[in-house]
C-alpha cells in the first residue's frame, strides 16, 4: 500500500488513526478513494471540539522531535502510542527482542543492539 499526505487528504492509515483519535472526522463525502492499492482518505479541517486543526496536526505529525518538546501536548500521546506500536510489532515480526527501559514514570522500547548514543538521547527525555 503506497503512502503519501497532500493538502488533507492521506494514504498513511497510522495517521488517520492518530487524527481521528483527536477528533477530526473523515470527510463524510469523501471518506475513501481506493485506487488499485492506494486508500485515500480524506480528513476534516478541524477536530470535532474545534480546538485542533487538521493541517496543524499534520505538521506535528511529520516533526520527528514534536513529541519530545511537547510532551504534554494530547497529539504527543497518540503519536508516541501509534510508534511504540509499530515498533513492536516491527519487532515481533522480525523476531527481534526489545529492551525495556523505566525510569520513574517514562517507559522506552529499544533494540538491544541501538548505539549507546541513542540510549543517551533516549533516556536524557526521561521525566523532563
Amino acid at each position: 500500500m503506497s503512502s503519501f499526505i497532500h493538502g488533507k487528504n492521506t494514504a498513511d492509515i497510522r495517521l488517520v488513526a492518530a487524527l481521528t483519535a483527536m477528533g477530526v472526522p473523515c470527510d463524510e463525502n469523501h471518506a475513501t478513494i481506493a485506487s488499485g492499492d492506494t486508500r485515500l482518505w480524506r480528513m476534516g479541517e478541524l477536530s470535532n471540539c474545534g480546538k485542533y486543526k487538521t493541517t496543524e496536526l499534520i505538521v506535528f505529525w511529520r516533526d520527528s522531535t514534536f513529541h519530545v518538546n511537547n510532551p504534554n501536548h494530547p497529539f504527543a500521546y497518540v503519536k508516541a502510542a501509534l510508534w511504540n506500536h509499530k515498533i513492536l510489532v516491527d519487532a515481533v515480526k522480525k523476531d527481534r527482542s526489545l529492551v525495556q527501559i523505566r525510569k520513574g514514570d517514562s517507559i522506552a522500547f529499544l533494540h538491544p543492539d541501538c548505539s549507546s548514543e541513542t540510549e543517551r538521547k533516549i533516556l536524557t527525555r526521561f521525566n523532563q
